[in-house]
């Protein structure tokens, strides 16, 4: 008796679990969503004139 009640027990007790996964996990982790910032980023980081080598050691 106790087997017939596993047997329709658990598939429907695995479904239940996926399907609240499903349902709560982006509700959970919704915090990992990036966050506009009021002033923006630069591009890039190189400096604004480029470093000029010195050559003098080749000459």
């Amino acid at each position: 008796m106790r087997k017939q009640y596993l047997r329709w027990i658990l598939p429907i007790l695995a479904l239940l679990i996926m399907a609240t996964v499903l349902v709560l996990g982006p509700a959970i982790f919704s915090h990992a969503a990036g966050v506009t910032t009021g002033t923006p980023t630069p591009a890039s980081t190189a400096p604004a004139s480029p470093i000029k080598p010195s050559w003098s050691i080749f000459n």
